[in-house]
């Protein structure tokens, strides 16, 4: 007995020794990195040579702190961690964390994209007075961000910028449009040193047609028909005029977009009055996509309720639009997340249809939990899917999924969605082998 006794406080230690408690590290919580157990789509070696071209200073060095993120949740269930883990804000999702000689803190975000923060941590945390006639005069503090952005990436100048409270956010468009490759840089107003700068590098979007295949007016009718398919809407218009930008997300893809706000009236529950919300809906200026912005950069899964002194140039769509019958389909939209990991997908998120929970067949490419190489053709309403060795079919209307002429039968039927493959939540599981639940309005994936 007491043999089994030492046995199982030895298996209890060595337990405990593989799996380190989250460890705090100014303001975020991190764990040693373990590179038998972490496999991620970015390396500490290629997150590190992202910082030393950046820095462009041979006598910085860093040192690399380990695997961390502000949510300790997130550090405490290691077993369905995503392959990348895309947040616009690095240390939202996993991250890498290091230091330099200097004591200066950087947070690199575990996504395709260059995206990591820079924080001199001494000078954030010092206090300054809310009088700003005791802040040094505005030239000199110009003058500081534009010294530390020469330094390390000057072409960066010669774009736009706009001023932020304490500081430059610095813009690098596309030919002549929008795109969302910026640098934000943040000055002490009295210390006059660069307190933190947040880097965004999508890379060049290269091979990008900045001539869209779709009108305006076209966008506006998608948009308006996108709002229109979601659950309790009432009425719907577009209230911003469409412009067109380059917007590259976190796991890298770049697509022209048709950016617009639609304020609609919505019936969020049975019994309730209608109320009125808003959305930033892009619109994919070559295939008509539809990126509903407020869906996962914004709090609300359900739109953004207005306020009363709104004063938006509102611009219906066709007269026909506001008297269309109601969709045949209809669908709310869900969010993802790997494990305990939520994850902000632009790309064509889930759908909750009636009470089935569907996918877009494109995420299985996704630079997220995909292990091999992944095929799909598609034709008349027929997709075949190459995943892992296996070839799996599936039609539009039908609820059979083959596998190498095996069949498979699905709680529901594959649908065709605003032109694009959507499969059952389950058959994501059938083919990738990943666990899949629906957990409220939550599609939940994990190893």
């Amino acid at each position: 007995m007491r043999t089994l006794c030492i046995l199982l406080l030895c298996l209890m230690a060595l337990v405990a020794t593989a799996t380190p408690k989250p460890r705090p590290y100014k303001g975020y919580y991190y764990v040693p990195y373990d590179p038998t157990t972490m496999h991620f789509g970015l390396t500490p070696q290629e997150a590190e040579q992202r910082l030393v071209r950046w820095m462009n200073n041979p006598a910085i060095t860093l040192r690399f702190i380990g695997v961390g993120t502000s949510c300790v949740s997130k550090l405490e269930n290691r077993t369905s961690w995503p392959v990348y883990d895309p947040h616009w804000n690095p240390g939202w999702g996993l991250s890498y964390l290091f230091e330099d000689n200097l004591g200066k803190m950087y947070v690199v975000a575990i996504v395709p994209i260059e995206l990591w923060e820079y924080t001199d941590f001494e000078a954030d945390m010092t206090p300054y007075p809310e009088d700003s006639s005791q802040w040094l005069p505005k030239e000199q503090r110009d003058s500081i961000v534009h010294q530390f952005i020469t330094s390390r990436v000057p072409n960066l100048l010669e774009g736009d910028y706009a001023y932020n409270k304490h500081g430059r956010v610095f813009y690098q468009g596309y030919n002549g449009l929008p795109y969302n490759r910026l640098a934000i840089v943040r000055v002490h107003p009295t210390l006059g040193v660069v307190t933190s700068c947040s880097w965004r590098k999508p890379g060049e979007p290269s091979g990008l047609n900045t001539t869209p295949s779709l009108s305006r007016e076209q966008a506006i009718q998608l948009a308006l028909s996108y709002v229109y398919q979601l659950e309790g809407t009432v009425s719907a218009e577009v209230e911003l005029e469409p412009q067109l930008l380059v917007f590259a997300d976190e796991l890298g893809i770049v697509r022209l977009l048709w950016i617009t706000l639609v304020g609609y009236r919505a019936v969020q529950y049975p019994g309730a009055l209608a109320t009125s919300l808003g959305k930033i809906i892009g619109v994919d200026a070559h295939t008509g996509d539809v990126l509903d912005f407020d869906a996962h950069y914004g709090g609300s899964v359900g739109g953004v309720a207005k306020g009363k002194g709104d004063r938006s140039v509102r611009r219906k769509g066709s007269s026909s639009f506001g008297k269309q019958a109601r969709p045949a389909l209809r669908f709310r939209v869900m969010r993802a997340s790997f494990g305990e990991t939520p994850l902000q997908l632009m790309a064509l998120p889930p759908l909750q249809v009636g009470r089935r929970a569907y996918v877009w067949v494109g995420w299985l490419k996704l630079p997220l939990f995909a292990q091999s190489q992944v095929g799909l053709t598609y034709a008349s309403g027929v997709v075949d899917i190459d995943y892992g060795g296996q070839r799996w079919r599936a039609r539009v209307g039908s609820d059979v999924l083959l596998r190498n002429g095996l069949t498979h039968r699905l709680g529901a039927p594959v649908l065709n969605i605003r032109g694009r493959v959507y499969l059952p939540a389950e058959a994501l599981h059938l083919v990738t082998g990943l666990k899949v639940e629906v957990d409220g309005q939550v599609l939940k994936m994990g190893r």
